[in-house]
């Protein structure tokens, strides 16, 4: 848990979503250990196309912090954060699909994942791609 802890401050603290009171709320619950309050504001703000809210809400359903642990559900927001071009919600996928976590390995995926986290910007996702 205190590895999710730890990615989730590293996202959900270093962009602010304009007046997105319901993700400023989520990011004060999560701080503050109130993650079933977090996870209900996050839902709304995703719901918004806050694609970063729904990278926590992956890292929270990838963790079971506040919540009951669903790897399916994860992949599922990280997918939403990925093609809202959220670079983070896209290194996720990839390291899903290339340890096959929850879901089929699949290291062809994983690079293409790897590949869209560099693109915008995510350098972690950068170390990640293989040279041939």
């Amino acid at each position: 848990m205190k590895l999710a802890s730890l990615v989730l401050s590293i996202f959900c603290c270093g962009f602010v979503w304009g007046n997105d009171t319901a993700y400023d709320q989520g990011t004060q619950a999560y701080q503050q250990g109130r993650y079933l309050q977090a996870s209900k504001y996050f839902s709304l703000s995703c719901q918004k196309q806050n694609w970063e809210a729904c990278f926590n809400l992956g890292v929270m359903y990838e963790y079971g912090e506040g919540i009951k642990q669903d790897r399916a559900k994860a992949v599922e927001y990280y997918t939403l954060a990925c093609e809202g071009e959220e670079g983070a919600g896209c290194l996720s996928l990839g390291i899903i699909y290339e340890y096959g976590m929850g879901v089929v390995k699949d290291t062809k995926k994983a690079q293409e994942f790897y590949q869209k986290s560099c693109e915008l910007g995510q350098e972690e996702g950068c170390s990640f791609i293989k040279k041939d």
